[in-house]
């Protein structure tokens, strides 16, 4: 007899895994059918393990978006139960489908199956994740397969990637949590070791370059009917991988082994990346990168793309680069300022949101009594209905703080576009003054948030007195803490190496600079609000003269691109003349990257004459 749960009856088992059943079930309403993954709240309690592997699951799909990929509809739980709900696919799994035709045709791998899995795996990447169990079963045909002998069907049918839940969202700007420390998922969960990469194995760390091998396996097997290496004993199997001795008993092309080999290498950094397996297979990457694109954009309803400078541009910044590096300052500091602080507001965005999902699933201690009996159940759910004002006051800061912390990185970006760039003698000095202002932007909302009220955010004081009762509040002031001080430390550690000579240099610019007494940099440093420092300013519009002028030398060379790009840099310094006006006009509360805005999605959607008349309005106000 079918089961309702919700708003969907419960057919028939699609499959069995560790936590529980995966039902086909049919909306009451809709009548559309999907897979329903089933989690026993009991189990998931006992094992934090599973516990967050199911939180990494939904955090990821809810960041993708893509065909190639299973769509994620939504979850629910019972006072026994949680369920996930996702795409239903027709076609069964990649792995019947080998086992059907025993091996698969060459032609049909490279140019439709496999150019599907690495279009979808490029779109995981783009999003940050890691899937961690690649393997035939978990990669599905949305349509009916196998009607007939030929394999020429599959070339019409889609495929989709499926079950995420060994995957790991690792940020993007912490280049050390793109790799993940393998033991922690081994050790407590029985994987797939034919599919799995020897680094994972080893218990080493692993990265996206795991993946890789992974699709490789595949890629195999799909050509070949059988893996590269088998053994039920995991030292033997180890042994093998690394050995590496691939035998090709249906006969491929060369180009067909070599990437086999290239993708089953051994040292995973010498192993092949996703984008060369795509550019070797004739993957479109523009055509994909722009449906990445446009996924964000229909998620958030904002997107921001990126220009790119490529042929010509690409040996100017590296001219441009060279000589940055001749300067008698050490700039790496600076860069890795703007990369701390984007990796830092990542980590505080992540933690959030994963707190977040585990609060809503009732997975936290004080929830441990979920699944004994619905009068217990139906309890929790009035205490967590008690609760919503104080999570709407918790949001509702936190949309506001991350808005105030993104005029940082905001800073950040026009201090690593000013380095390279290099486009004014003094570039130095402007480096310094926006590392300045990044300082005492942290300083105040460090101040704002230790306040008793939040009046400068428009904040109550109902929701504020919520906020500092929560975890949250300690949780990012000790994050801005901490960035205060790696602001701070790199900040002196640049003043210290200017010469003589640049100190000098920089007190020709304004007589107002020069002093008997003090010297520019302590004169800086006593400086509270840069915004409406005239030494600053003066300064700041030097700087942007020098750059319309550089742009427009470059459009007189035909070279639009690069001009363009120097416009654009320009844009934001003048944007950033007053900070606190821009965001509040411009930017939206609560998005998390700034490339999101709204805002910069219009600014690039103008055509190139519209963008100049547009810097020109700024330049006159401001100039």
């Amino acid at each position: 007899m079918a089961k309702m749960v919700q708003n969907y009856i419960l057919l028939e088992v699609a499959g069995r895994g560790q936590f529980g059943e995966v039902y086909q079930a049919r909306h009451k309403e809709t009548s559309e059918l999907f897979a329903i993954k089933m989690f026993d709240s009991t189990k998931l309690l006992k094992s934090p393990v599973y516990q967050e592997m199911l939180i990494d699951e939904i955090q990821c799909l809810r960041k993708i978006s893509h065909q190639r990929i299973v769509r994620f509809h939504e979850w629910f739980k019972t006072s026994n139960h949680i369920y996930l709900a996702y795409e239903y696919c027709f076609g069964g799994n990649l792995d019947e489908v080998i086992k059907h035709y025993k091996f698969l045709q060459e032609d049909v791998v490279l140019s439709h199956v496999f150019k599907q899995i690495i279009e979808g795996f490029l779109i995981i990447k783009k999003s940050h994740i890691i899937h961690n169990d690649i393997k035939p079963s978990n990669i599905l045909f949305k349509k009916t397969n196998m009607s007939t002998e030929s394999q020429s069907q599959l070339l019409k049918n889609d495929i989709c990637i499926a079950d995420f839940g060994f995957c790991k969202y690792v940020g993007e700007f912490d280049k050390d949590e793109s790799k993940i420390i393998s033991q922690e998922l081994t050790t407590a969960i029985r994987g797939s070791p034919i599919y799995m990469a020897p680094e994972i194995i080893q218990g080493s760390t692993i990265d996206y370059s795991s993946d890789v091998y992974s699709l490789g396996v595949v890629f195999y097997e799909m050509l070949q009917g059988v893996c590269p290496f088998e053994d039920t004993v995991i030292e033997s199997l180890l042994i093998k991988k690394k050995e590496c001795k691939l035998a090709f008993p249906h006969p491929i092309s060369d180009f067909a082994q070599q990437l086999c080999r290239s993708m089953l290498e051994v040292d995973p950094k010498k192993r092949i990346t996703i984008e060369e397996v795509a550019n070797l297979i004739g993957v479109d990457i523009l055509k994909i990168n722009q449906e990445y694109l446009n996924s964000q954009i229909q998620s958030n309803s904002i997107s921001n793309t990126n220009a790119s400078v490529s042929g010509n541009n690409q040996l100017d910044n590296q001219n441009q680069q060279q000589k940055m590096n001749s300067s008698k300052v050490d700039y790496s500091t600076i860069q890795q300022v703007a990369s701390n602080q984007q990796a830092d507001n990542q980590k505080i965005k992540n933690y959030q949101e994963r707190r977040k999902i585990k609060h809503e699933l009732g997975l936290g201690e004080k929830q441990a009594t979920i699944g004994q009996n619905d009068a217990q159940y139906e309890n929790l759910q009035r205490v967590m209905s008690q609760s919503k004002t104080s999570k709407e006051s918790i949001l509702e800061v936190n949309k506001k703080i991350l808005k105030e912390r993104n005029k940082m990185i905001y800073v950040n970006n026009m201090i690593s576009a000013v380095i390279d760039l290099n486009l004014y003698e003094n570039s130095v000095l402007v480096v310094l003054i926006l590392m300045k202002q990044m300082q005492n932007l942290c300083n105040k909302l460090i101040t704002q948030i230790r306040s008793t009220e939040l009046t400068d955010f428009k904040i109550s004081p109902s929701h504020w007195s919520k906020y500092k009762m929560s975890s949250d509040y300690e949780t990012v002031l000790n994050y801005l803490l901490i960035e205060q001080k790696e602001i701070q430390k790199n900040f002196v550690a640049f003043t210290e190496q200017l010469s003589p000579e640049e100190q000098s240099s920089f007190e020709k610019i304004d007589s107002s600079l020069s002093s008997s007494t003090t010297s520019f940099t302590s004169r800086l440093n006593q400086t509270t609000n840069l915004q409406e420092n005239e030494n600053y300013i003066k300064v700041l519009k030097e700087y942007c003269t020098k750059v319309k002028e550089k742009a427009i030398e470059f459009e007189k060379q035909d070279k639009k691109q690069i001009s363009y790009r120097m416009l654009m840099h320009l844009n934001n310094v003048l944007d950033g003349f007053d900070i606190d006006t821009f965001f509040s006009k411009f930017m939206i509360d609560g998005i998390k990257r700034l490339s999101y805005q709204t805002y910069f999605r219009v600014i690039e959607s103008f055509s190139y004459e519209d963008f100049v008349q547009l810097i020109n309005f700024k330049l006159q106000k401001y100039i």
